[in-house]
Protein backbone atom coordinates (compact mmCIF):
# COMPACT_ATOMS: atom_id res chain seq x y z
CA UNK A 1 0.00 0.00 0.00
CA UNK A 2 3.14 2.56 0.89
CA UNK A 3 4.75 1.90 -2.56
CA UNK A 4 1.01 2.96 -4.31
CA UNK A 5 1.00 5.96 -2.52
CA UNK A 6 4.68 6.97 -2.97
CA UNK A 7 4.15 6.62 -6.70
CA UNK A 8 1.00 8.83 -7.04
CA UNK A 9 2.28 11.18 -4.65
CA UNK A 10 2.51 14.47 -7.18
CA UNK A 11 -1.00 13.50 -8.11
CA UNK A 12 -4.70 14.50 -6.77
CA UNK A 13 -5.64 10.69 -6.68
CA UNK A 14 -9.52 11.36 -5.90
CA UNK A 15 -9.80 14.19 -9.23
CA UNK A 16 -7.80 11.73 -10.99
CA UNK A 17 -9.43 8.95 -10.37
CA UNK A 18 -12.85 10.74 -11.03
CA UNK A 19 -11.32 12.06 -14.37
CA UNK A 20 -10.46 8.20 -15.20
CA UNK A 21 -13.66 7.11 -14.58
CA UNK A 22 -15.20 9.84 -16.24
CA UNK A 23 -13.93 8.17 -19.59
CA UNK A 24 -14.01 4.36 -18.44
CA UNK A 25 -17.59 5.01 -17.82
CA UNK A 26 -18.28 6.14 -21.64
CA UNK A 27 -17.21 3.20 -22.77
CA UNK A 28 -20.17 1.08 -22.82
CA UNK A 29 -21.54 3.56 -24.80
CA UNK A 30 -19.47 4.24 -27.39
CA UNK A 31 -18.58 0.61 -27.49
CA UNK A 32 -22.50 0.14 -28.66
CA UNK A 33 -22.30 3.46 -31.56
CA UNK A 34 -18.69 1.35 -32.92
CA UNK A 35 -20.06 -1.94 -33.03
CA UNK A 36 -23.89 -0.89 -34.36
CA UNK A 37 -22.55 1.70 -37.16
CA UNK A 38 -23.46 1.47 -40.50
CA UNK A 39 -22.35 3.23 -43.19
CA UNK A 40 -25.31 3.52 -46.02
CA UNK A 41 -24.50 5.45 -49.07
CA UNK A 42 -27.65 6.79 -50.70
CA UNK A 43 -28.30 8.07 -54.11
CA UNK A 44 -29.09 11.97 -54.38
CA UNK A 45 -32.91 12.52 -54.83
CA UNK A 46 -33.70 14.52 -57.57
CA UNK A 47 -37.54 15.60 -57.19
CA UNK A 48 -37.65 19.13 -58.81
CA UNK A 49 -38.63 21.02 -55.83
CA UNK A 50 -36.54 23.67 -54.87
CA UNK A 51 -34.61 23.28 -51.55
CA UNK A 52 -32.15 24.92 -49.48
CA UNK A 53 -28.26 24.55 -49.58
CA UNK A 54 -27.09 22.43 -47.07
CA UNK A 55 -24.04 22.94 -44.88
CA UNK A 56 -21.75 19.77 -43.83
CA UNK A 57 -21.72 16.35 -45.05
CA UNK A 58 -24.17 14.33 -42.89
CA UNK A 59 -22.49 10.65 -44.46
CA UNK A 60 -18.92 12.52 -43.69
CA UNK A 61 -19.75 13.32 -40.39
CA UNK A 62 -21.30 10.12 -39.45
CA UNK A 63 -17.84 8.35 -40.47
CA UNK A 64 -15.70 11.15 -38.27
CA UNK A 65 -17.86 9.97 -35.14
CA UNK A 66 -17.38 6.23 -36.06
CA UNK A 67 -14.08 6.56 -36.61
CA UNK A 68 -13.86 8.76 -33.17
CA UNK A 69 -15.71 6.30 -31.22
CA UNK A 70 -13.53 3.08 -32.57
CA UNK A 71 -10.11 4.75 -31.90
CA UNK A 72 -11.35 5.63 -28.26
CA UNK A 73 -12.89 1.85 -27.50
CA UNK A 74 -9.50 0.22 -29.21
CA UNK A 75 -7.19 3.29 -26.76
CA UNK A 76 -9.62 2.43 -23.92
CA UNK A 77 -9.29 -1.71 -24.20
CA UNK A 78 -5.10 -1.57 -25.07
CA UNK A 79 -4.70 0.36 -21.74
CA UNK A 80 -6.82 -1.98 -19.98
CA UNK A 81 -5.76 -5.30 -20.88
CA UNK A 82 -1.76 -4.51 -22.22
CA UNK A 83 -0.61 -2.02 -20.50
CA UNK A 84 -2.38 -2.18 -16.85
CA UNK A 85 -0.88 -5.35 -16.35
CA UNK A 86 2.96 -4.10 -16.79
CA UNK A 87 2.64 -0.88 -14.62
CA UNK A 88 0.13 -2.09 -12.11
CA UNK A 89 1.40 -2.76 -8.81
CA UNK A 90 -1.81 -5.02 -8.25
CA UNK A 91 -2.38 -7.75 -10.27
CA UNK A 92 -6.21 -7.03 -10.33
CA UNK A 93 -6.27 -3.51 -11.08
CA UNK A 94 -6.54 -4.44 -14.81
CA UNK A 95 -9.48 -6.54 -13.86
CA UNK A 96 -11.48 -3.88 -11.47
CA UNK A 97 -11.34 -1.41 -14.61
CA UNK A 98 -12.44 -4.40 -16.98
CA UNK A 99 -15.18 -5.58 -15.11
CA UNK A 100 -16.27 -2.65 -13.62
CA UNK A 101 -16.17 -0.73 -16.76
CA UNK A 102 -15.70 -2.42 -19.54
CA UNK A 103 -17.69 -5.47 -18.94
CA UNK A 104 -20.02 -4.18 -16.35
CA UNK A 105 -20.77 -7.35 -14.46
CA UNK A 106 -21.93 -5.72 -11.69
CA UNK A 107 -22.29 -3.70 -8.65
CA UNK A 108 -18.90 -2.85 -6.63
CA UNK A 109 -19.97 -5.21 -4.14
CA UNK A 110 -20.39 -7.58 -6.61
CA UNK A 111 -16.75 -7.11 -8.13
CA UNK A 112 -15.08 -6.80 -4.52
CA UNK A 113 -16.62 -10.09 -3.77
CA UNK A 114 -15.80 -12.04 -7.03
CA UNK A 115 -11.92 -10.62 -6.19
CA UNK A 116 -11.91 -10.82 -2.62
CA UNK A 117 -11.11 -7.56 -1.73
CA UNK A 118 -12.41 -6.54 1.83
CA UNK A 119 -14.46 -3.00 1.51
CA UNK A 120 -11.70 -0.37 1.89
CA UNK A 121 -9.42 -2.50 0.06
CA UNK A 122 -11.40 -2.65 -2.82
CA UNK A 123 -11.84 0.86 -3.12
CA UNK A 124 -8.23 1.81 -2.56
CA UNK A 125 -7.37 -0.38 -5.11
CA UNK A 126 -9.41 0.71 -7.87
CA UNK A 127 -8.37 4.11 -6.91
CA UNK A 128 -5.16 3.40 -7.88
CA UNK A 129 -6.21 1.45 -10.98
CA UNK A 130 -7.82 4.31 -12.19
CA UNK A 131 -5.03 6.72 -11.66
CA UNK A 132 -2.37 4.44 -13.41
CA UNK A 133 -4.98 4.13 -16.36
CA UNK A 134 -5.15 8.04 -16.33
CA UNK A 135 -0.83 8.18 -16.04
CA UNK A 136 -0.73 5.88 -19.53
CA UNK A 137 -3.78 8.26 -21.28
CA UNK A 138 -2.79 10.25 -23.76
CA UNK A 139 -2.95 13.59 -22.68
CA UNK A 140 -4.40 15.01 -26.10
CA UNK A 141 -7.08 15.93 -26.43
CA UNK A 142 -7.83 15.83 -22.77
CA UNK A 143 -5.50 15.54 -19.54
CA UNK A 144 -7.03 13.09 -16.67
CA UNK A 145 -4.15 13.29 -14.36
CA UNK A 146 -4.73 16.41 -11.91
CA UNK A 147 -1.91 17.30 -9.91
CA UNK A 148 -1.47 18.69 -6.26
CA UNK A 149 -0.65 21.94 -5.68
CA UNK A 150 2.95 22.88 -4.67
CA UNK A 151 3.17 25.25 -1.78
CA UNK A 152 6.06 27.65 -2.01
Amino acid sequence: MGRATQRFSRINIDKTADNAAAVLSDYPRRRAMASRWSLSLQSPQITGMPRSDSYGNKAEEQITRHVDDQQFVKKCEVIVREIMPDVAQDENWAKILDYYYMKQLGTDEVIMDRLGYSHSAYYYAKKQALCAFAEVWPPFPNELLVFNQRNS
